[in-house]
């Protein structure tokens, strides 16, 4: 009886060991690994004389949230300008995404607008605009 139960007390003893080492390695693991592939997108605008890159790296998240723009506003409204934005995911990839879509032509309505009501520098009546593109999205 003293054999088997010294058997079993050590049985036991290591199993606890073995759970209380898997859960402090679970405590380590549990994040998402690094990612460090860096995705490069570049192009150029009128005619080469503007070139442009944009570079993204996942890191340490579990997804990219980031989005960016890169486009020619319309020469009608805004000359020979063009639009560069970052949009910062802050926890998800769906409102930087939509952001991105929105964003050239929330702009140029803007603008328009702002042209509309004589004022170059007046605020247009864009909220509802803005509204329905939320909504449809």
């Amino acid at each position: 009886p003293n054999i088997l139960r010294s058997c079993c007390f050590y049985a036991v003893a290591v199993v606890m060991l073995i759970w209380v080492a898997q859960q402090v390695s679970g405590i380590f693991t549990a994040h998402p690994t690094p990612d460090l592939r860096v995705r490069v997108e570049s192009g150029s605008f009128q005619d080469a004389k503007v070139s442009w890159l944009a570079a993204d790296m996942r890191g340490w998240r579990e997804n990219m949230e980031d989005a960016y723009v890169v486009d020619e506003l319309r020469k009608d409204v805004f000359g020979d300008s063009l639009l560069f934005a970052v949009l910062d995911g802050h926890g998800g990839r769906e409102v930087s995404d939509l952001a991105s879509k929105l964003l050239v032509r929330e702009i140029e309505a803007e603008r328009r607008g702002a042209a509309r009501a004589g004022n170059s520098n007046g605020k247009a009546e864009t909220s509802v605009e803005l509204a329905e593109g939320l909504r449809q999205s």
